[in-house]
């Protein structure tokens, strides 16, 4: 859920705060799921008016989140993420839904690092859901 406010009527550029929750799933040789819970402040701008816009923006979010769901290995941990969408918006005067492309960049926050050779058959440095990357579609809902 993100609430937006602008220092003009024509809200070209607007800025974002927002609570958002997600829950990132990674596969391969190191199976791992982790729900994050974060705080999201954005800054977006707004092509094309009230009518039919595409929205730029890029944000930075900063929480917690439970990694390794599902294993023995389960721990609590602070995460951050920075990245940028693109959304097509119909006209402000309709009710309809836009459509949101997203990217972002993550990381877990204050783990322990991995220094020298990792010896073979050993996981990861770091361990899975150090760093990931997301890549994703959205519909957004104005209200």
């Amino acid at each position: 859920v993100d609430v937006g406010w602008a220092d003009s009527r024509d809200r070209a550029v607007e800025k974002i705060a927002g609570i958002h929750a997600k829950l990132l799933s990674e596969e391969g040789d190191e199976i791992s799921n982790a729900f994050l819970v974060g705080a999201r402040f954005a800054l977006q701008r707004r092509f094309g008016g009230s009518g039919h816009a595409l929205v730029l923006g890029g944000f930075a979010e900063a929480g917690a989140g439970q990694f390794d769901l599902g294993t023995d290995k389960s721990t609590l941990g602070a995460y951050g993420e920075i990245g940028g969408y693109l959304d097509y918006r119909p006209a402000q005067r309709k009710e309809a839904p836009g459509i949101r492309l997203e990217g972002a960049l993550g990381g877990r926050l204050g783990t322990a690092g991995q220094i020298g050779e990792t010896p073979p058959g050993s996981p990861s440095p770091g361990g899975p859901m150090e760093y990931w990357t997301r890549l994703g579609v959205s519909v957004v809902f104005p209200f």
